[in-house]
C-alpha cells in the first residue's frame, strides 16, 4: 500500500498506492532540538478515499517506519495533532 518516493531535507515521502493507483501520500519531517530528536508525519489522501481507513493505515505504517529510527538517534518526543481540510 505504502511505497517510497524519495529522501529530501531530512524528510521521507511514500505513494500511497490502492490497487496501482497512487492515492494520496504519505511523509515524514525528522527535526532536531536541544534535547530531543523528532518526527512529523504528514498525509494527503484524495477526497474520494476519505472514510476508508487509508489515512489511518499508512500513518500506522509511517509510524512503524518513523520510531525505530528516532530511538536510536537518542531522545524522543512524539505529540499528535488532527487536521481536517474544510
Amino acid at each position: 500500500m505504502v511505497s517510497k518516493t524519495g529522501s529530501k531535507n531530512n524528510s521521507t515521502n511514500f505513494a500511497v498506492d490502492l490497487k496501482g493507483e497512487c492515492i494520496g501520500v504519505v511523509g515524514v519531517r525528522y527535526d532536531e532540538h536541544e534535547t530531543a530528536y523528532s518526527g512529523e508525519i504528514d498525509y494527503w489522501i484524495a477526497e474520494h478515499h476519505w472514510g476508508k481507513g487509508i489515512a489511518s493505515e499508512a500513518t500506522s505504517k509511517m509510524t512503524d517506519y518513523v520510531l525505530p529510527r528516532l530511538r536510536s538517534c537518542g531522545f524522543l518526543h512524539w505529540s499528535i495533532a488532527l487536521t481536517r481540510p474544510q
